[in-house]
């Protein structure tokens, strides 16, 4: 209904979502679509991202739109950036995690127990644990570490993600301008779906290609 309200039959629509391997709302606006398809074209796309990711997915499509690009080049851009967008997250402890049921009372006790920080990569789409390192610190320095690893010298956008650590967030921001080719940048709090499973005081780093 959304998009037979807001679209004249001649629109075309580009309905950019967070990743369809963690939310159901990809799939469900496929089949919006595909019921308006007499009435109204809608291209569907998933951003293989959420967060700061598909923000910057968003932010792109918008700025070509106005730029007068059609919905095909719009989408082309996105299939090309869509594989680089890059997310890394430190949690400050599992609390949170184990009580959504993501990881065992038995990970989280240890974890706790170890004083481990994870760090999580959100990357085409899925969540892996890709390392965990013993103190606040180290696990700052091992995502911009990773982020270095995974984008070089390649200017990208950039934004530094909290869950209710903004100053650790700003300082965050601030490293990653040292070791990373930005463009543009910005601090921003990290999405409620996230936060409920990540927990206070996770942190992260989302780089986008820049033009």
């Amino acid at each position: 209904q959304m998009y037979q309200a807001i679209a004249n039959p001649t629109d075309e629509i580009l309905s950019i979502h967070v990743t369809g391997q963690l939310s159901g709302t990809f799939a469900s606006a496929q089949m919006a679509a595909e019921a308006l398809a007499d009435r109204v074209k809608v291209y569907v796309f998933d951003s293989w991202a959420g967060s700061a990711g598909l923000g910057f997915m968003c932010l792109d499509a918008a700025r070509m739109a106005q730029a007068g690009k059609s919905v095909t080049e719009i989408v082309k851009r996105l299939e090309a950036a869509r594989p680089q967008v890059n997310h890394l997250f430190t949690l400050a402890n599992l609390k949170f995690a184990e009580m959504s049921g993501r990881v065992s009372k038995f990970q989280g006790a240890l974890a706790s127990l170890l004083n481990i920080k994870p760090i999580v990569r959100a990357e085409g789409g899925l969540m892996e644990m890709a390392d965990r390192v013993r103190t606040r610190k180290k696990a700052i320095e091992r995502v911009l570490e990773m982020a270095r690893e995974r984008v070089g010298d390649a200017r990208v956008n950039l934004a530094a993600i909290h869950a209710q650590a903004p100053a650790e967030a700003e300082e965050l921001l601030e490293q990653a301008k040292r070791v990373l080719n930005c463009s543009e940048t910005f601090v921003h709090d990290l999405a409620l779906s996230l936060a409920v499973h990540f927990g206070p005081g996770t942190l992260a780093v989302v780089t986008y290609p820049a033009e």
